[in-house]
């Protein structure tokens, strides 16, 4: 089979694999399209660490069941259209018993730790497939993942109606953060250094938006709250003069949710912790948050098709990851069409 296979950190090529064994508890799915993430792109150009080569490359895709166990107690049957949360936990330590599965001491991600969806065969286990409506085409199944992170970041928020929440970063994460605090009744403010990002904010009907490398945040943010600092702040960005300063634009009692993974090592000012005694939380994959994200998209809560740069066929994903590194603001979600 057809398969994005990644030998070794900053080596990929379109390969010819075997196809998956079938396992009882595992069904095996015939891929239809798939997404490609930043991680995805860190690892072409070789500076991921958290790949474990050799693997299949792929986390964010949809596909038909091809081969599953027909007594099975998840009732899905061959093809069923489904997507497939990529995070695989243990269900028995100590994060996985507080609901942080996400966190699991023995995490295997789909795509990074184990064989991806980026082909033409997957097995997957069956506890982690989740069928879709018929009504919801493939690109919107792709977008299915990344809206999860949004839905759990802003669970762990815990975002209130007319809470002024600041989006540090407007990637895709930041972006899909601002349009869930919305659904919930959340005020987003998205701040980002390019200035196209911010554009592509407002026609996403993201009212406010700030470019932070030439403008003063803080101020900014105060003029749209009346004199007030903002209550929730989605760090998306990673970068560490954010990190640094991120302290300068939340109010005292305030709560910062880290979604981004940081870029290096940071330097942080824990006396503005201390004296705004903030809560701070690190919010890492999805955790029990497909269902929801599901329902969002396939019922247009949330507009999952506007982040959809391109589809291409998978023959031209090595030039297509090779153009995300050189270009990234040309794309903000680009999807690998896999079967014709």
């Amino acid at each position: 089979m057809k398969a994005i296979y990644m030998k070794k950190k900053g080596h990929m090529e379109l390969a010819d694999r075997p196809v998956p064994d079938f396992v009882p508890d595992r069904a095996i799915i015939k891929m239809d399209m798939c997404g490609i993430c930043g991680t995805d792109v860190s690892g072409y150009i070789g500076i991921a660490e958290n790949y474990v080569c050799p693997v299949i490359i792929g986390h964010e895709a949809v596909g038909r069941i091809h081969r599953i166990d027909e007594d099975n107690p998840c009732g899905l049957k061959v093809g069923d259209r489904v997507t497939c949360e990529p995070y695989t936990n243990c269900g028995k330590c100590y994060p996985c018993t507080q609901g942080q599965s996400g966190a699991c001491d023995y995490l295997s991600n789909t795509g990074i730790h184990q064989n991806g969806m980026l082909a033409e065969y997957h097995n997957h286990p069956l506890k982690l497939i989740h069928k879709i409506p018929d009504y919801m085409t493939d690109e919107q199944a792709c977008m299915v993942e990344p809206f999860a992170i949004g839905v759990y970041a802003t669970r762990r928020l815990n975002v209130h109606p007319g809470d002024y929440c600041l989006i540090t970063g407007g990637g895709a994460i930041g972006l899909i953060c601002a349009m869930v605090c919305k659904t919930k009744g959340g005020v987003p403010i998205i701040a980002d250094i390019l200035q196209s990002r911010l554009e592509t904010a407002k026609v996403m009907g993201l009212e406010y938006v700030c470019n932070n490398g030439k403008e003063d945040l803080a101020a900014y943010i105060k003029k749209i709250t009346g004199g007030s600092l903002v209550r929730r702040l989605y760090e998306c960005s990673g970068a560490t003069p954010v990190l640094q300063n991120m302290f300068d634009y939340i109010e005292s009692a305030g709560r910062i949710v880290l979604v981004g993974w940081p870029h290096g090592e940071i330097n942080m000012d824990m006396a503005k912790i201390l004296r705004k005694s903030l809560t701070i939380v690190g919010s890492r994959n999805a955790c029990d948050s497909f269902p929801e994200a599901i329902r969002m998209v396939a019922d247009k809560v949330v507009n999952a098709d506007i982040f959809v740069t391109s589809v291409v066929p998978i023959e031209k994903t090595l030039e297509t990851l090779r153009d995300m590194a050189e270009n990234p603001a040309d794309h903000l979600k680009t999807l690998i069409k896999i079967s014709n």
